[in-house]
């Protein structure tokens, strides 16, 4: 590393030929050094040595400050270009940016604000003023479509994106109202409908000496699951079952309870077809003497001919509590497919009926009867139906 005022002295000849050798050590090692040569000249290039990676600068034209052009990085023998490097347009044949070995492929102005890219001579893809993506030169294709692959052998195009086949949105719940639109696009639903459950029957007062008798179990409102084909935008009739009230338990004077209310039948309309999910019937309210209280009946699934899967609101255990016993039956339970909808407990001789805990449809438990002279309790109420409405295009 050197630096010279790149001036020759009037001098003997060994001190002349010192003097052009030096000159020469600055001009070879680009005055490298810690700090900037003495003496200057407009474009003189100057290495500084001061860090790694170094820094290489050239003189401004007015000789008045340094230019920086780039970083010699020692350590990763490496030049980092740090000052703007403006190249001509080149074309798809000749890239300005390109390699050494393979010069028709790389980068190039394709047109004013656009970038192009080449392979093999051949524009393949650009980006256009405004962002757009063009293949195979100002193809950009239409709103709305979609990049395509034309496998390992073939370029890309743009193409329509298949409108079938699709989830449109999440499933919708729905547990109240009269209709139901789908949205644009959907040509097939799949439904799942549970009936709304049958509440329990109120409990006996019986009187001294005399049985006191629970309420019975709500039955269990149907559930269906069923595909089906509608056309898109267009508004269904439906209706959500409400569950049944529970029966009233007899107070005051002794005598039997109230039956229990039925429940809502769930159901929606296409074409002219009602797919229903029946509601199960209440149960019976506990009698002030004689036989047991009468169970709620389970509703049905209808049309079964179109339906994928159907489970009718039958008692699939339930307790023998009830009845002639002081204590509340069990609301139905129905289990099918993946839903396992539960009645709600009896009531024991001093409790009311407990809600049905299933998700829908579970009917409400009996409410239970009370001897010597003390009050009958009300029946749960049933549990509402629900429709559960998955939307496609198919």
């Amino acid at each position: 590393m050197s630096q010279n005022d790149f001036t020759i002295d009037n001098q003997t000849f060994p001190a002349t030929r010192s003097d052009i050798n030096s000159a020469l050590q600055a001009l070879a090692s680009l005055s490298s050094g810690a700090s900037e040569p003495s003496t200057t000249f407009a474009y003189q290039l100057w290495v500084d040595t001061t860090a790694d990676p170094n820094i290489l600068n050239i003189r401004n034209s007015a000789n008045n400050a340094w230019i920086k052009i780039g970083e010699v990085n020692q350590g990763s023998a490496a030049f980092i270009l740090t000052a703007y490097a403006i190249l001509q347009a080149g074309s798809a044949a000749a890239p300005s940016h390109s390699f050494d070995v393979d010069r028709d492929t790389g980068m190039y102005r394709a047109a004013a604000n656009i970038i192009g890219f080449a392979t093999s001579g051949t524009e393949r893809f650009r980006v256009g003023d405004s962002g757009q993506l063009g293949i195979g030169g100002a193809t950009y294709g239409t709103s709305g479509q979609v990049l395509t692959s034309g496998g390992s052998a073939a370029a890309p195009s743009w193409a329509s994106p298949t409108t079938t086949g699709r989830l449109l949105r999440a499933p919708q719940l729905i547990e109240s109202g009269t209709s139901y639109t789908t949205p644009a696009g959907c040509t097939f639903i799949m439904v799942t409908a549970f009936g709304g459950g049958g509440g329990g029957g109120g409990g006996s007062r019986g009187s001294t000496g005399t049985q006191t008798n629970g309420g019975g179990g709500g039955g269990c409102g149907a559930h269906f699951q069923a595909n089906i084909t509608v056309s898109p935008s267009t508004a269904y009739t439906i209706s959500v079952g409400a569950g049944g009230a529970g029966g009233i338990g007899r107070t005051g004077s002794n005598g039997s309870g109230t039956a229990g209310g039925d429940g809502g039948n769930t159901s929606i309309i296409v074409n002219g077809t009602t797919y229903r999910a029946g509601q199960g019937t209440g149960g019976g309210g506990g009698p002030n003497s004689g036989t047991g209280s009468t169970s709620g009946v389970g509703g049905l699934a209808t049309p079964r001919a179109s339906l994928l899967m159907f489970g009718d609101g039958l008692p699939v255990s339930a307790s023998t509590r009830g009845g002639d016993t002081p204590t509340g039956e069990d609301g139905f339970t129905m289990r099918y497919g993946f839903y396992d909808n539960i009645g709600g407990e009896g009531g024991a001789v001093t409790a009311v009926g407990a809600v049905g805990i299933g998700y829908s449809c579970g009917g409400g438990g009996g409410g239970s009867g009370a001897s010597n002279n003390l009050n009958g309790y009300n029946g749960a109420a049933g549990n509402a139906g629900v429709l559960i409405i998955t939307e496609y295009a198919l």
